[in-house]
């Protein structure tokens, strides 16, 4: 249950920042080809990993949501973003 409420809070983390188009999320999604859509649907597909992975029954259906995210996200830094987006020292990578 510890790994589940650590996952959900890092996914829940970033939802304000899609949702209210900040500078930094909009600038990820415009260089990777998606903005906005790329930005709410995301949003979209993290809130719901986070809700299934708070409900029992469906929590390993929202870890593998939460992974084939995360593993789009890590994939995205490696070829295209970078590590370091927009001087922020790597910290949208390293969590």
């Amino acid at each position: 249950m510890a790994a589940q409420l650590v996952a959900a809070a890092i996914l829940f983390q970033t939802l304000f920042f899609k949702f209210s188009a900040a500078p930094e999320s909009v600038y990820i999604f415009t260089t990777l080809g998606i903005e906005p859509w790329g930005r709410l649907g995301s949003a979209v597909a993290e809130l719901i990993a986070v809700i299934l992975l708070l409900w029992p029954r469906f929590a390993a259906l929202g870890a593998l949501l939460g992974l084939g995210m995360m593993s789009g996200a890590i994939l995205s830094h490696l070829t295209k973003l970078g590590i370091v987006v927009q001087d922020n020292g790597g910290t949208l990578f390293w969590p």
